[in-house]
């Protein structure tokens, strides 16, 4: 699987009014504060007027919601149908891609250790660097 890229849909802006939410999976999502023009016609023609059993529909069809955007692709084509699907109901997204670089839990384990290292010697190199330059102060040799 090396060099094999993943895509996702991701937003851009809502570009509409909404509120953030938590559905079944514990995933964030947005709830639009109100429903786009042309949902209901489509909403009935593809869901019905009778809900899945445990749903509810109180206005007698499916609620818009949007799709979810944390579902990573193999395919680019894929993730831009979903990135059509939220411009479409007037949202705002793109597509994104990477290249995962894949290593063992161990590397990766002493990859990140010796990075938080790193940052702790330049954390430690820049007080140094502090502490001379207060002390070339206090002595006059700097201006």
């Amino acid at each position: 699987m090396i060099g094999q890229k993943l895509y996702m849909a991701v937003w851009a802006d809502t570009g509409v009014e909404y509120e953030e939410c938590y559905d079944h999976d514990g995933c964030d999502c947005f709830e639009p504060v109100s429903e786009p023009a042309g949902w209901r016609e489509y909403a009935l023609e593809r869901w019905g007027t009778e809900p899945r059993e445990g749903e509810v529909w109180p206005d007698g069809h499916k609620p818009f919601f949007w799709p979810k955007t944390n579902v990573p692709y193999k395919s680019r084509s894929t993730a831009q149908r979903r990135v059509d699907i939220i411009n479409y109901w007037g949202g705002k997204a793109i597509v994104v891609e990477c290249t995962p670089v894949w290593e063992s839990v161990t590397a990766a384990n002493m990859r990140r250790t010796a990075e938080r290292f790193e940052a702790r010697i330049a954390k430690k190199q820049a007080e140094v660097k502090e502490l001379a330059r207060q002390r070339d102060v206090a002595l006059g040799y700097a201006a």
